[in-house]
């Protein structure tokens, strides 16, 4: 886990110097949102139609 910290903490400084500090910030809020997401979509997850599930094929009438 260290080496992959390392890596993330070596991006930030490259993206900082080369492009900014505006995006850093951005790339580090827009993280968190995704994971943020991800632990939304994992937490409440899509229900599948009923159709579907069953493996049903949908008409025009549905």
């Amino acid at each position: 886990m260290f080496a992959s910290t390392n890596l993330v903490i070596e991006i930030g400084a490259v993206i900082a110097l080369l492009l900014g500090w505006q995006f850093l910030a951005a790339d580090v809020v827009g993280g968190f949102m995704l994971i943020g997401l991800m632990a939304l979509g994992f937490v409440y997850p899509v229900p599948i139609p009923e159709y579907a599930a069953k493996g049903l094929p949908v008409t025009a009438s549905d």
